[in-house]
């Protein structure tokens, strides 16, 4: 699947994508800055998965191409700064996922895809 990321300035691109094994029907924000520096960021559960080198504790080792092949649903993202805006992207990720699953599932993430952090 194609992921319609959007540039955000020099090596930033982000996605808004549907993970079914990492996260259940819940929409997720996913950024990256390379191959290797990427962070998947469920605003609905307040959690985030990033990936981390191999020998580092917390996140995952999992390279980039790991997680898009979990990706069953991507679309491109509102322009909106996840620091200024963290509430606007629990609302906006809420009603996406409301829009697609007719519901918020409070299923928790799957650690099989590493070690989640809270925000």
């Amino acid at each position: 699947m194609e992921i319609p990321y959007a540039h955000r300035g020099q090596n930033h691109y982000v996605a808004v994508v549907r993970c079914p094994a990492i996260c259940g029907l819940r929409y997720l924000h996913l950024s990256q800055d390379a191959q290797d520096a990427w962070v998947l960021r469920d605003f609905i559960a307040g959690q985030l998965l990033r990936r981390v080198p191999a020998g580092q504790s917390g996140g995952t080792a999992l390279m980039l191409a790991d997680i898009e092949r979990e990706i069953d649903h991507a679309e491109a993202p509102p322009y909106l700064n996840i620091k200024e805006h963290a509430n606007d992207w629990s609302v906006y990720l809420s009603l996406r996922t409301m829009t697609h699953a007719r519901k918020v599932e409070s299923v928790p993430a799957s650690t099989s895809f590493g070690r989640w952090e809270p925000f």
